[in-house]
């Protein structure tokens, strides 16, 4: 089911998206799409420095400040090994391919030459008896 707001193209059927951002707020981001801005011939009552948005997970649409929004990668992106590849990089995104590598149970990510690891808190059979170091 597609939300409200993604609406066909007459031109080509391909489905019109608003572009991909992450809402940073107090409790952390959440995947939104920004939306463009309609004026359809009235009065545009948008506050300056407000966009629109439709959030990812439940299609609520809300007007926030456009400040409050970080640039998010596409989907191909989101298992990189190294996060020096991401087309944007900010917390959100970073933070994001972090967490789904770990879900993906990728527990080694590259940030150019450093090597970060999530520590499962799983023994792991990655390494045998001679490599583990206690």
């Amino acid at each position: 089911m597609q939300p409200k707001s993604h609406e066909l193209n007459g031109s080509n059927g391909d489905i019109e998206r608003g572009e991909r951002v992450w809402l940073v707020h107090r409790g952390g981001f959440c995947a939104a799409f920004r939306l463009p801005q309609q004026n359809g011939g009235g009065v545009n009552n948008i506050e300056p420095g407000k966009v629109l948005i439709e959030l990812e997970h439940n299609g609520e649409q809300m007007y926030v400040e456009d400040d409050d929004i970080e640039m998010s990668n596409p989907h191909e992106l989101d298992l990189v090994e190294d996060i020096c590849q991401l087309k944007q990089l900010n917390e959100a995104s970073v933070l994001h391919c972090v967490r789904q590598r770990y879900a993906s149970n990728l527990i080694h990510t590259k940030a150019g030459p450093t090597l970060m690891v999530v520590n499962p808190m799983v023994p792991l059979s990655l390494y045998s008896e001679k490599v583990k170091i206690y």
